[in-house]
């Protein structure tokens, strides 16, 4: 964003009018995504856990040495990844189990599981 459009000067001022621009945005599409689970897939919007606490993110911030991005925090704010899939049942194939939301039925971390799947892709890297 050009700072001499928003009347901003200040590079850093203009950075955090970008990300509450980007989180607001963000916001509006978890919210049609979760509207449309609701109406079209209960058993998917059933899974997502309630919000992580100011407590659990500051763990996770700490376990991996850095700040969150705003929208990882954001998401974590709004929902702790998904519930575990029910244990039992014969599969269906091509039928993901509920919360696998995520393209190719890949699953929202909680912001305990964060730190070992950071741990992973990095060892994979």
């Amino acid at each position: 964003m050009d700072s001499s459009a928003t009347g901003l000067s200040d590079p850093t001022a203009c950075r955090l009018l970008m990300a509450s621009m980007d989180l607001a945005s963000f916001d509006q599409a978890w919210d049609r995504l979760e509207s449309w689970l609701a109406a079209h897939s209960p058993a998917d919007h059933a899974a997502l856990r309630p919000p992580a606490t100011v407590t659990e993110i500051a763990a996770v911030e700490e376990q991996l040495g850095f700040a969150l991005h705003p929208q990882l925090r954001r998401l974590l704010e709004r929902r702790n990844g998904v519930a575990e899939p029910e244990q039992g049942g014969d599969p269906v194939a091509g039928v993901f189990p509920a919360g696998g939301i995520l393209p190719l039925g890949h699953r929202l971390l909680s912001a305990a599981e964060i730190p070992s799947a950071h741990e992973i892709l990095v060892d994979v890297h």
